[in-house]
């Protein structure tokens, strides 16, 4: 041991030569003490009187060795000088294991002219150390924490606000279809005579009279009319002739007066239905709202004979 660590005092450069019949080997590291992990080079150079043909580096020894391995080899350099030619490759080997052990020696075949002569370079004592762990790792650093801005959550708030949109949505299309159905429940049915009403109203917005539709115009009020004593009094006045509905009229109680009106306003319509009579300008412009006083005149009658007989 004392040995090894003082050949790598000595100097920087380790020179190994053979030397036999004119050749010259040399194998050398830049340094003989490493530490696991690390990567050298081996140079080997080789001096010989005459160029070769061939030159040959055979690195199976250091290839087949596990403690190291061999990385990378540089292409084949040659260069001549007045006395003699000179061949130069490096190798790239790394360490990966520790200790105190040699790289191997490696031949180098030299063909000329049919000849093949093999030099050795001799083997190279190294020490390889570990690493210590405090000068690997430095003290732990705190976290930098990075700091927040709401500009990189904005999808966040597109989230939050799109779910909460929904969720009005739902909410007000609940309450709008609560809100209807207690309407339609709270809101009674309309009376026969409310239903009479609203039918002369859109009778007179069709303006039949104003595009001289007038027997369509009369046919409409007799099926409102008719369609009020059915509806008010429960007798079939839309499908009764005129003649069937006055007798309908006398059985319910009406007096003669508003059952003569009723009947006569039905004979009148029929008259113009059917062609047998064409009513003057005055009697086609009054007639939506002389109906609308003969239908309110038999409400009242209506209801008061029914506070009567309460």
């Amino acid at each position: 041991m004392m040995r090894i660590k003082r050949i790598s005092f000595v100097g920087v450069l380790l020179v190994i030569g053979f030397i036999t019949r004119g050749q010259d080997v040399r194998a050398y590291l830049d340094s003989t003490t490493f530490f696991i992990g690390d990567q050298t080079r081996i140079h080997v150079h080789l001096n010989i009187a005459d160029p070769a043909d061939k030159v040959d580096f055979i690195t199976s020894g250091i290839e087949n060795d596990d403690k190291f391995e061999l990385v990378a080899q540089s292409p084949l350099y040659k260069s001549e000088e007045s006395s003699e030619v000179q061949y130069k490759r490096e190798f790239l080997v790394a360490f990966f294991d520790t200790g105190a052990y040699y790289i191997p020696s490696m031949d180098v075949v030299i063909n000329n002219a049919g000849n093949r002569d093999t030099v050795m370079t001799q083997s190279i004592p190294i020490i390889v150390k570990p690493i210590a762990v405090d000068s690997l790792l430095a003290p732990i650093k705190p976290i930098i924490e990075e700091p927040i801005f709401l500009s990189d959550y904005y999808w966040l708030f597109a989230v939050v606000g799109g779910v909460l949109l929904f969720l009005g949505i739902i909410i007000y299309l609940m309450r709008k279809a609560q809100k209807k159905k207690q309407d339609e429940i709270i809101l009674p049915p309309k009376t026969p005579f409310q239903v009479a009403n609203e039918n002369l109203q859109i009778l007179e917005k069709e303006r039949l009279i104003a595009k001289n539709q007038i027997k369509e115009h009369y046919a409409r009020l007799s099926i409102i009319l008719r369609t009020y004593l059915e509806a008010g009094f429960g007798f079939p006045a839309a499908e009764s002739t005129t003649n069937e509905i006055g007798y309908s009229l006398m059985s319910i109680g009406f007096n003669e007066h508003d059952k003569s009106n009723i009947i006569e306003r039905l004979q009148t319509i029929d008259m113009i239905k059917y062609a047998k009579m064409r009513p003057d300008a005055q009697e086609v412009d009054g007639s939506t709202e002389s109906m609308r006083m003969l239908i309110r005149r038999i409400h009242d009658w209506s209801t008061k004979y029914q506070n009567e007989e309460e």
